[in-house]
């Protein structure tokens, strides 16, 4: 057998055939706009099994001008490739697991033409008509195949350019990829800044009961690395896509492997939350334009763009990067001011500035006391910190953070100031805000979890005497309920909010002919029919959870639109009233007194 080259010289090469080391791992790196071949390369087209999934998607998108991603629980008897289920999945869950049944779901939904449509732009062929099957990657009498060149351009395009009739869905997708590199079934990439999508085929050689396995990584750079393990699963594709990448782009930082737990090792003393950074994902909501941070310390601050002296202020920009320091950020359109004592990083994403946080378990806690307590006093202080130690031991939340400053995670404002929803453009000054936990009340929360380890790790305003399940608010399985020692049930707070017919029309897109509070499969939805917006289409259905419809009713009417779940929905003359017990979202440690 002829010496092959390293593989450090096959990539300075515009087109250059090698190996990896074994005849059983091809590779196809896309850097710069050239395309290098690294391997024992036979096939010109390749039937890539899930790796397709990403433009169905994209389909489904086209089609869909309106309705938010499909929810789905995916249970032993959905069919799935993993035999026990994924259970409840969003897109992003369903990209991270590469779950058949989802994808299925959405094969159905999506008009043939549109999948057709979808797959030619992407570079794909095939013979005859597509099957549901065959569309998420299984294989069938269409034989769906693609150069390795092509897909290689149709990721990185997909990482790169605006799906302008539903960005949202395609930022939605790379979460999930991103999910994928970090704890899906890329995760053997080991490999930060990476979003990835596996696939496992039939074995390409034909050898009966076995599989192949592909993995495409891609970056926001225009790196992509599209690798293909003949004898193998996708996720064992990652595993040596990861050593690769690395051995190819030097100074990659890449996460430890972690080594399966020994019986009868006690767990480490150091705790997640305790001492570890928290990182938190924020501004999110406010799909803010322009941010100005200012450095409100004593000292200088390094950074990105050199030192930043006592009062200087920055006008961001996306990477920067900022130290530990006390910063005051702010906004002008929409007017918006918040404090936090943290290192910051602006990620490096197109449209709405999206900051990271990273700061002490201890400043984290006290960011939610703000939000959530007030003025309040006494053993409520450490019950709610203990609280939030216990959520963030849990494990993170997001694939780059461990919590956000939304009700997805919990309400933290940092150091101030707190919002007033119903009025916003007024705040909480210092003395409607909580104070800092002292030391001893920090010791007293740090021991409550050592304590109580299984306590409350939720939290809400007041549970109006009806509190909730995690699986009602936020699905996943636990239908737990905590008890509420402060009120019986039924005799907590009633709130009442009017939704006007012009403000629903300009949430939703358009005008909504009917509002049903409903549970489907244990978990809180509201359920909407919108008109159609003109007179060739339909009507369309709507089911969005708690956190969904607070989000996009928020838009116009404000966080107080709907402070917790609704109970019910009525129709008015000029519009809809909604009505519920409680304010949060009612689950876990009740705050009210």
């Amino acid at each position: 057998m002829a010496r092959r080259a390293p593989i450090a010289a096959l990539v300075l090469s515009a087109l250059a055939v090698g190996t990896l080391g074994a005849d059983d791992f091809d590779a196809w790196v896309r850097s710069g706009g050239q395309i290098q071949i690294i391997g024992t390369h036979k096939e010109a087209r390749l039937s890539v099994g899930s790796l397709q999934k990403p433009f169905l998607m994209r389909a489904w998108a086209s089609t869909h001008s309106r309705e938010a991603t499909p929810r789905l629980m995916c249970t032993k008897t959905s069919g799935c490739w993993r035999s026990g289920g994924h259970g409840l999945l969003d897109l992003r869950g369903a990209i991270r697991e590469s779950c058949n049944s989802y994808f299925r779901q959405i094969a159905r939904e999506t008009p043939a033409e549109a999948i057709r449509d979808s797959f030619l732009d992407a570079g794909f062929s095939w013979a005859g008509e597509i099957s549901e099957a065959e569309a998420v990657g299984l294989p069938g009498p269409a034989a769906v195949t693609i150069a390795p060149e092509q897909i290689l351009t149709s990721y990185v395009s997909l990482v790169r350019s605006p799906w302008m009739d539903r960005e949202d869905v395609r930022r939605e997708l790379l979460e999930g990829m991103k999910e994928s590199a970090l704890t899906g079934t890329a995760s053997g990439l080991r490999l930060f800044g990476f979003m990835a999508k596996t696939g496992t085929v039939p074995a390409l050689d034909g050898a009966p009961l076995r599989t192949s396995g592909f993995v495409m990584a891609v970056d926001d750079g225009g790196f992509a690395f599209l690798g293909l393990l003949r004898r193998g699963t996708g996720r064992e594709a990652a595993i040596r896509a990861g050593d690769e990448i690395a051995r190819i782009r030097t100074g990659l930082v890449r996460r430890p492997t972690l080594a399966p737990p020994r019986a009868k090792v006690p767990a480490p003393a150091k705790r997640r939350g305790l001492e570890d950074p928290v990182r938190v994902r924020m501004l999110d909501e406010l799909r803010l334009e322009e941010v100005r941070i200012e450095n409100v310390g004593a000292a200088p601050v390094d950074s990105s763009r050199g030192f930043v002296g006592p009062g200087a202020e920055v006008l961001v920009a996306s990477g920067d990067r900022f130290s530990a320091g006390q910063w005051r950020i702010t906004s002008r359109r929409p007017e918006f001011e918040r404090r936090v004592r943290a290192a910051l990083v602006i990620e490096e994403r197109e449209g709405p500035i999206r900051l990271l946080a990273t700061m002490s378990a201890r400043d984290y806690a006290n960011g939610i006391l703000k939000a959530e307590l007030g003025t309040t006093v006494g053993v409520l202080r450490t019950q709610l910190a203990s609280a939030a130690l216990r959520y963030l031991q849990r494990g993170a939340r997001h694939p780059e953070a461990d919590v956000c400053d939304s009700t997805h995670c919990a309400w933290f404002v940092g150091e101030g100031p707190v919002p007033r929803w119903l009025r916003p453009d007024a705040a909480r000054n210092e003395k409607e805000m909580a104070r800092d936990l002292t030391d001893a009340e920090w010791a007293q929360a740090v021991q409550g979890t050592r304590t109580k380890p299984g306590g409350p790790d939720l939290w809400t305003a007041d549970c109006g005497g009806d509190p909730a399940s995690p699986h009602f608010i936020w699905g996943g399985g636990d239908k737990r309920v905590t008890v509420c020692p402060r009120h019986a049930k039924g005799s907590g707070n009633i709130w009442r909010r009017e939704w006007s017919d012009p403000d629903l029309s300009a949430a939703f897109g358009s005008r909504a002919e009917a509002i049903v509070v409903a549970t489907v499969d244990g978990q809180w939805r509201l359920n909407l029919r919108l008109a159609a917006r003109d007179s060739t289409g339909g009507s369309t259905m709507l089911s969005l959870t708690y956190d969904d419809a607070h989000r996009r009713l928020a838009t116009r009417l404000g966080w107080d639109s709907m402070p917790a779940p609704a109970s019910r929905v009525s129709r008015t003359n000029s519009g809809y009233v909604a009505e519920g017990t409680g304010f949060g979202h009612r689950v876990g440690l009740c705050l009210a007194r």
